[in-house]
């Protein structure tokens, strides 16, 4: 079987996010695709199959278990399905562990997809928080909170006052996966606002409880910073977050906020380019 290595929301041609993407998991047994996302040990390998609630299925598997939906995999399968003519340019419905959810794709291979409807929660310890990454009170932005957001993944939102502050974070990743569990968070998703005319923000995601110390591009907790930003500082339409810079894999990930029929719609984009194939 054949599974495609693919960097996702790469920066001019460069970082990105590697996914592991198989395009016929139909009739693989769940612990088949386990087998085969430990193998293959990426943060995500990702599956498609089969749906008879819309175009196609995608499962996700990180080394350790399945999670409902992950944004950078989404990005190189797509990519993948239309580069190898599975799908044509243009609108699609996916089913995912977090709903069916639309995406869309361009000629040039430009992925956006949806996310779910943004829920936000209260953190139960923000001191600990503060510890396991190194940081005093004094390290943060003054106009945010610390606080779970989620489009489809829950993250424990974090703001610091600069980009200085977060490319020297210190994070203590046993720490980080406790407080994972105590919160039922997936990880941590760090970030510094940007300056005028720079990206919206930069970013850096460490998921340890997946066996993640840290990730360069994560789709899913973009699109809940676009909705944290809309909700806490009234910034709609598009943002650019740049993550991985301190990993030598820098990648951009772009995000949009519409308001539609009262409710809140969260898309996330990015391009895709393979960097090769493994056999399993």
């Amino acid at each position: 079987m054949k599974i495609y290595m693919v960097n996702a929301f790469t920066y001019e041609n460069q970082g990105g996010n590697p996914a592991g993407v198989c395009l016929n998991g139909q009739g693989l047994s769940e612990e088949r695709m386990l087998a085969i996302a430990k193998e293959i040990g990426a943060s995500e390998t990702a599956f498609v199959l089969d749906s008879d609630r819309a175009d196609f299925r995608i499962r996700y598997f990180t080394p350790v278990e399945e999670v409902p939906l992950c944004g950078h995999a989404t990005i190189a399968t797509v990519s993948q399905l239309l580069s190898h003519g599975l799908i044509e340019a243009g609108s699609h419905i996916m089913e995912t562990g977090a709903g069916v959810l639309p995406v869309e794709v361009s000629e040039g291979g430009q992925v956006w997809m949806n996310q779910a409807q943004p829920v936000f929660d209260r953190v139960k310890d923000p001191g600990v928080i503060l510890e396991s990454l190194g940081l005093v009170k004094e390290d943060l932005d003054p106009q945010l909170d610390i606080e779970v957001v989620t489009t489809g993944l829950r993250d424990i939102f974090i703001p610091v006052k600069s980009e200085a502050i977060l490319n020297n974070l210190h994070p203590n990743f046993d720490q980080i996966k406790t407080i994972s569990i105590d919160n039922e968070v997936s990880g941590y998703h760090v970030f510094a606002l940007g300056q005028e005319g720079d990206f919206t923000a930069s970013c850096r995601n460490f998921a340890p409880y997946y066996d993640i110390d840290e990730e360069s591009a994560t789709g899913t907790s973009s699109g809940a910073l676009a909705a944290l930003l809309h909700k806490r500082r009234g910034r709609r339409g598009a943002s650019s977050f740049k993550q991985g810079e301190a990993m030598g894999a820098t990648s951009v990930i772009f995000a949009q906020i519409e308001e539609m029929d009262d409710q809140v719609v969260v898309r996330v984009g990015g391009v895709a380019a393979e960097m090769g194939v493994r056999q399993v």
